[in-house]
């Protein structure tokens, strides 16, 4: 690390573009030294190194949020990462509006695979529809949805297995 960066990160108490191994590294250099300024040298390094850390941990956490803003397993992954370092800037703010998109996004896909299910009827293609919609990974573990899905099979089955007289079908598969 060149000494002209890390005055500019003591400054500014901020760790700009150093690393958190950079900074780990000038703080055992400077430990290794033994003297009093030396030694608080080192102590700012070993701090700038923890905002250096999360500094990471919230761009990264950014980054997987941005990539992952339909997909609620990455928006929560975003959510821990966050609320891994709460003090940093705004990470809880930012980790309650991850898991809260993530939740209106499972919410959305539930609503939308009951509906279907309570419009389903008697029609095999509407209950192969039904089954289809709460096969979506997101929904893996949320509510109630394994129940819903034993019972959209036990309904999807009962279409198909009815005589064919009262069978009802759609032109969907």
């Amino acid at each position: 690390m060149k000494e002209d960066a890390f005055d500019l990160a003591v400054k500014s108490d901020e760790p700009g573009d150093v690393t958190e191994e950079g900074l780990k590294t000038a703080a055992a250099m400077f430990a290794a030294i033994g003297d009093s300024e030396a030694a608080e040298r080192a102590g700012q390094c070993t701090a700038l190194a923890e905002q250096a850390r999360q500094k990471a941990v919230y761009l990264n956490a950014e980054e997987i949020r941005t990539r992952e803003w339909q997909h609620p397993a990455g928006l929560e992954e975003a959510s821990r990462l966050f609320l891994s370092i709460p003090d940093y800037k705004d990470a809880e703010k930012q980790a309650r509006a991850c898991a809260d998109e993530a939740e209106s996004i499972r919410s959305e896909l539930y609503e939308s695979a009951v509906s279907a299910m309570n419009a389903a009827g008697e029609k095999s293609g509407n209950w192969n529809k039904v089954k289809k919609k709460l096969a979506a990974n997101e929904l893996d573990g949320y509510r109630d949805v394994e129940w819903l899905r034993v019972n959209a099979a036990r309904h999807y089955e009962a279409c198909v297995s009815a005589p064919p007289e009262k069978q009802t079908r759609t032109d969907d598969p």
